[in-house]
């Protein structure tokens, strides 16, 4: 095996198992959820995504989104002092051109 599929398996599961353990996902469930994050960070990667999520609020929300260094304007201060966590997708909102974020369990569809 590759050392990316590697590391990707090891990404994957590792997400699956916070899934578990935070919102007591089954394991199935887990998985699927995992690999849907991980098809989403690479289609942010590739370009312009669309999909869907939940809200902290309970209302869904259908972003375009991008983690393409090329579409990303540059920024003028430094967020090196925020703390980054596991739990969440990181992307840039295209429409509201800023950055957003979700909690990984409340992802409801990738295109």
């Amino acid at each position: 095996m590759k050392t990316s599929f590697k590391n990707q398996l090891s990404e994957v599961m590792t997400d699956a198992w916070q899934l578990v353990r935070g919102y007591n996902f089954s394991k199935s469930h887990a998985l699927e959820q995992s690999w849907k994050i991980q098809r989403l960070n690479q289609l942010l990667m590739a370009g312009t995504a669309r999909f869907f999520y939940l809200k902290e609020n309970g209302c869904y929300r259908l972003a375009y989104g991008t983690l393409k260094p090329e579409l990303i304007p540059q920024a003028e201060g430094s967020d090196s002092g925020k703390k980054k966590s596991d739990s969440v997708v990181v992307y840039y909102d295209c429409e509201k051109q800023a950055f957003r974020s979700f909690k990984k369990a409340y992802l409801l569809w990738e295109f």
